[in-house]
């Protein structure tokens, strides 16, 4: 199993370690110098399925769709996965020339952030979290987000199947 996922990573972008930044009164946080070029341009953002801010480069977020959108229309796990990842993305983002980026509204409501921001690199993504809901993550990593995580894991394995995990 482990090398099935190594090699679903081979070759993508390089998002490792962490850095704490600050949001600004527009809603702009700093991207960590190391995490920009691996973000590249036209990067999307979305929700998590633990909850916190996501963030794709170009190619990580074109392979997961396309994995999504091939199977059954008609499936209510893929329709949840849809709605969940999908229904808030904000495709074709890019870091101003100052690397900042602007969080949406509504990413920003659904993962409590503001003030200081987070930012693990996560298996070929950028994780951006409010500090205190990942130290929470980190006391209780197999139950937190209980519910919607254990909705979504179910999902991605019927639509997915077990490679997903």
């Amino acid at each position: 199993m482990q090398a099935k996922k190594s090699k679903k990573l081979a070759g993508a972008a390089r998002l490792v370690g962490r850095y704490l930044s600050t949001m600004d009164s527009r809603a702009r946080v700093m991207v960590g110098p190391k995490f920009r070029e691996a973000l590249g341009n036209d990067f999307t953002i979305t929700l998590s399925e633990l909850g916190c801010v996501t963030i794709f480069p170009k190619a990580a977020w074109e392979a997961f769709t396309e994995r999504i959108w091939e199977k059954d229309d008609f499936s209510t796990s893929r329709e949840l996965l849809e709605r969940h990842f999908i229904g808030y993305a904000e495709e074709e983002q890019n870091l101003d020339s100052q690397g900042r980026l602007v969080i949406p509204k509504a990413l920003r409501d659904k993962a409590q952030l503001s003030g200081e921001v987070l930012q693990i690199g996560h298996s070929g993504r950028l994780h951006l979290w409010n500090p205190d809901e990942y130290d929470k993550y980190e006391l209780a990593m197999d139950s937190y987000g209980g519910e919607r995580r254990l909705r979504l894991e179910q999902a991605r394995i019927r639509v997915f199947g077990e490679e997903a995990q």
